[in-house]
């Protein structure tokens, strides 16, 4: 599953997996990591001004994304729980 999220509090998935974006969005991060739907996104600025996104979605996985890590290393932690979340 590939998606993003911007920074004016919007995200969007197009077809063909996120090649498509929200008009008028601007894009803050692309995530490559969920294996299927997400359905929680949430963004964190640190008082030391790190952004870190929290994703959360049908794969039963929740993601922590430092944005300030280089594109490969952004996904810095992963934990499985029992349910799709949001469902």
């Amino acid at each position: 599953y590939r998606g993003g999220y911007s920074n004016r509090g919007g995200h969007g998935k197009g077809r063909g997996g996120g090649d498509n974006w929200v008009e008028g969005v601007d894009k803050l991060a692309e995530l490559h990591g969920h294996k299927q739907l997400v359905r929680v996104v949430t963004l964190v600025t640190e008082p030391t001004g790190r952004q870190v996104i929290y994703s959360a979605g049908q794969d039963r996985s929740v993601r922590v994304w430092d944005l300030s890590l280089p594109k490969n290393q952004q996904c810095t932690n992963c934990v499985t729980i029992g349910e799709d979340v949001g469902s």
